[in-house]
């Protein structure tokens, strides 16, 4: 039996002699089997929002998987199931609801290595060990005119040191903390980010490494885009007459994370980088491309940069440059609600995350007041 969710919605595509119980509408489709025709009935369920259940009965149940799946793009995605030593099982709270540690799987990035990733990224954790695959979930969803299906493979993996959890924040998960009982999250933590001083060294550090590793390293810190965003961004998303970064997608075609695209203005250090780029960049296309002038599809570790300007290096190193984006325009003076949008934040909640930075700026610029 293959499952596929539409949010709490679900198809079920299993053979004639399957039951499923409580389903609201079940079809025979042998005699209907072609992907048009497939379309309709797909389209005509998630019209009707009434139905919950959709079963999908044949003889050849991986057949009909394979020809519905052609309806789809693809974008796999990889997790953990994490269990300390007393078996209970790692949760995040993301997004104001309860999840397991996943994200998308990066070009050329193994199925497993990736589910290690993210949860060392969501979770800050690094003791993992695991186990074995679990199973694979289907989830799809409609992005512009497309329809993804999100392939999600799952990992068992045990966590040895259940004590030193660190949520990713800026993602917005405010909780991981399954080893006691779940509560309401309640964020204390400070994010980190770099001080005017120390931006200034890494961009020396990183402009004596590779011209075009500045330029990535300029396009988190002056426009806060994830490294998936600066290694998908293409010359024709970037219009320096208008001063304007259209995002449009992450790694290759693959899309944002919220699946959104959104406008961002260029700063004018960034716009004078970029003109004297354009010229000499060995690709037409790719605003970063790899040293052959392709696209890069593997995350570069910048952890040399940090060093070599004399910097600690941060846990995660890409995403200190994105906070010191959107600390920054706090403390200038920016709102939430135009961060959230510049960031591509699906919720101002996840955006808070920010907030206390404005705060005590202001607390600050008020102890400098003098009658």
């Amino acid at each position: 039996m293959i499952k596929l969710y539409i949010n709490d919605r679900r198809i079920f595509i299993c053979s004639a002699d399957e039951r499923i119980l409580h389903t609201d509408l079940q079809l025979n489709i042998d005699k209907l089997f072609t992907i048009s025709r497939i379309k309709e009935i797909v389209a005509s369920f998630e019209d009707q929002q009434h139905l919950k259940t959709l079963t999908l009965q044949c003889e050849d149940p991986d057949q009909v998987w394979h020809t519905l799946k052609n309806i789809y793009k693809i974008m796999n995605a990889a997790g953990g199931i994490v269990q300390n030593s007393t078996g209970e099982i790692l949760m995040i709270f993301r997004n104001e609801r309860w999840d397991l540690p996943k994200g998308k799987v990066e070009i050329g990035e193994e199925m497993d290595a990736a589910a290690l990733r993210e949860v060392e990224e969501e979770c800050g954790i690094h003791q993992l060990t695991l186990v074995k695959p679990a199973q694979i979930t289907y989830h799809t969803y409609p992005y512009g005119e497309d329809r993804i299906l999100k392939c999600t493979y799952w990992f068992h993996m045990i966590c040895s040191d259940p004590e030193h959890i660190k949520p990713q924040l800026e993602e917005g998960i405010t909780e991981a903390n399954p080893w006691a009982k779940l509560r309401l999250p309640t964020p204390t933590q400070r994010i980190e980010y770099l001080s005017r001083c120390e931006v200034s060294d890494l961009l020396v550090a990183a402009d004596a490494d590779r011209e075009v590793v500045g330029i990535a390293v300029r396009l988190a810190i002056f426009a806060g885009l994830r490294v998936s965003e600066i290694y998908g961004l293409r010359w024709r998303s970037v219009d320096l007459d208008r001063g304007v970064l259209t995002i449009r997608n992450g790694y290759g075609s693959n899309p944002t994370k919220n699946r959104r695209e959104r406008v961002i203005p260029i700063a004018d250090q960034l716009c004078d980088a970029l003109l004297a780029w354009r010229q000499r960049c060995p690709s037409r296309d790719y605003v970063c491309p790899s040293s052959t002038g392709v696209a890069t599809i593997i995350r570069p570790d910048i952890r040399r940069l940090y060093r070599k300007a004399r910097l600690s290096v941060p846990r995660s190193p890409w995403h200190v440059l994105r906070h010191t984006f959107a600390s920054h325009f706090l403390m200038a003076g920016g709102s939430l609600i135009t961060l959230q949008r510049l960031l591509g934040h699906s919720t101002v909640a996840v955006t808070q995350i920010y907030s206390h930075l404005s705060d005590e700026h202001v607390a600050s610029e008020v102890k400098k007041l003098r009658f």
